[in-house]
């Protein structure tokens, strides 16, 4: 009896150390959490696939973006982490980068620049939200979907239309992340405070765009004090600070770092409940029924292993908050009125779609270099290489397009220049790389000029990374013979930068006689080319 109670015991002992094994693993992702950074290769996409990459809980990274996810792939790879990377390129590659995923996150659309809120971005992220959620409804139904595309007060209603129109619509799995509202409350709250950041926590309710932005400054812990007038400075502080950011970076980007810590870390809050943490509790923007009238709403929720468990309600507040929030509702109710809107209309206009398209679609252009300064060329070209030329030009949407240029062997530089202007050049001499005037890199090389010109025109080297991207699209070529390949690609001939000088007697005879002439010849007046021709023809025959 005594060695059956010993062995049960023991089985006993030897099943809790299994259950607690089995816990374990899980709390720390061996089971296998797959995360998806739809827009990995845009500004925010590229330091939250960083953050995302460190973290504990995921063991599979799925990157994907319409261009350069492969080299943000496998610059990712090299990191000595658990978390397997797998880049996807395009379209086509969309439905392998959202199978079996846990959580999915869409940093993807075009950045604020100066002068812009939130909601002008609407146009644009709108139609990206709405086509990446259709993927996602179509082949990942059951993964936690995270929007961070702003304005987030309108895309997250439109992801929770589309995911109602495929049937797969489940309030708990949808999140609009407005974590970096409260990192700057507790930020700033810590700085005027002088407290640790680490331990201040400041909820943030309403949206997150402008006024919609309410810092609950009086549920702060620690409890901390402002009077009216530096609770009023407190909150137009963290309402305006994505402002702030892209004032300061001069029209070049927006809050990308900071909203990619944000992204990370919201996720890491969600895959700690859903790994079975308890207690795991974030301000998120979520379907909502506290407010009459107001079907979305940022509060504090409680996460579970299925997403929402519980939404939490508004804290309480006092009168200053509460007139906040009076006179946010109306701006929030016509934001979620638009996302909406724009979804039961079957989206934006055919013209806004055409116009978009043009805007961010890559083309293909040609020109012909021959007689060309290449100087003046390269100006044009790299024009073109960073997609200046189109309406909405923002060096990090990455909207350049490609460039055919052709007869390089034939450019034309003035005076002096092939001989005073000097090129760092290999001319594959054992001394390497030195300087070399320009007519001897011309004769090894025809095309080296005009690459080197170009690679000049694209600016300075204080972001190589671009500017190596955008040459990657240059197609140069020494005459006209070019890949048909590639011609089958054009859509536009450039015109040339220089008018091409032509010889009289390039000129057809209508075009000759249709110059403009000062004096009008007679009939019988013999042009000097045609006498001298008439002369040659007559010692040929006499020799004969």
């Amino acid at each position: 009896l005594c060695e059956w109670q010993g062995r049960t015991i023991i089985m006993q002992l030897l099943r809790s150390v299994r259950l607690f094994q089995f816990g374990f693993q899980r709390r720390f992702s061996h089971h296998g959490m797959k995360v998806a950074v739809l827009g990995a290769s845009g500004g925010i996409g590229q330091p939250m696939s960083l953050l995302l990459k460190m973290c504990p809980l995921i063991n599979h990274l799925a990157l994907y973006d319409l261009v350069k996810t492969i080299g943000v792939g496998a610059d990712l790879s090299h990191l000595s982490t658990n978390a397997k990377i797998s880049a996807h390129n395009g379209k086509e590659q969309l439905k392998d980068a959202l199978d079996g995923c846990d959580v999915v996150l869409i940093p993807a659309g075009v950045p604020r620049k100066p002068g812009m809120t939130r909601d002008d971005l609407f146009n644009t992220n709108a139609s990206i939200v709405k086509e990446l959620t259709e993927a996602v409804a179509k082949y990942s139904p059951k993964a936690m979907l995270c929007i961070i595309s702003n304005p987030v007060n309108s895309t997250v209603p439109i992801a929770a239309e589309v995911l109602k129109k495929y049937g797969v619509y489940d309030y708990r799995r949808l999140f609009g992340v407005t974590t970096l509202d409260i990192i700057r409350a507790n930020t700033f709250i810590a700085e005027a405070k002088s407290l640790d950041v680490k331990m201040v926590s400041c909820p943030v309710i309403g949206g997150h765009s402008g006024v919609t932005i309410i810092p609950v400054l009086s549920q702060c812990k620690p409890s901390v004090i402002f009077d009216e007038e530096e609770a009023k400075q407190m909150t137009v502080r963290i309402q305006e600070a994505g402002t702030e950011v892209v004032k300061a970076k001069e029209g070049t980007g927006s809050a990308t770092l900071s909203m990619a810590y944000a992204g990370m870390r919201f996720t890491h809050s969600l895959l700690d409940a859903m790994s079975g943490k308890s207690g795991v509790i974030e301000c998120t923007f979520v379907q909502s029924d506290i407010i009459p009238g107001i079907p979305y709403l940022s509060t504090p929720v409680l996460l579970g292993r299925n997403g929402l468990e519980k939404n939490l309600g508004l804290p309480a507040m006092n009168n200053f908050e509460k007139n906040m929030l009076n006179t946010a509702l109306p701006e929030l109710k016509k934001n979620i009125e638009k996302g909406i809107k724009m979804t039961s209309k079957g989206g934006i206009s055919s013209f806004k779609r055409v116009q978009q398209w043009l805007t961010f679609a890559r083309q293909w252009h040609i020109i012909n270099a021959e007689w060309q300064d290449p100087i003046l060329l390269a100006g044009k070209v790299a024009h073109y290489l960073r997609g200046m030329n189109k309406p909405i030009f923002h060096h990090e949407s990455d909207c350049g397009d490609h460039v055919i240029v052709y007869n390089c062997r034939h450019i034309a530089m003035w005076a002096f220049d092939w001989k005073r202007l000097d090129y760092y050049f290999d001319n594959r001499y054992l001394r390497g790389k030195s300087n070399i005037p320009a007519y001897e890199i011309h004769q090894v090389d025809p095309c080296r000029i005009v690459f080197m010109e170009v690679y000049r025109a694209l600016g300075g080297p204080h972001d190589l990374g671009t500017k190596r991207r955008n040459i990657e699209r240059l197609h140069v070529f020494a005459d006209k013979d070019v890949p048909s390949h590639l011609l089958k690609n054009v859509c536009n001939h450039l015109e040339q930068v220089m008018r091409v000088p032509k010889r009289y007697d390039d000129y057809t005879e209508e075009e000759r006689r249709n110059f403009p002439k000062i004096v009008q010849l007679p009939d019988d007046y013999c042009v000097d080319d045609e006498a001298n021709e008439m002369e040659t023809e007559s010692f040929d025959s006499s020799e004969k």
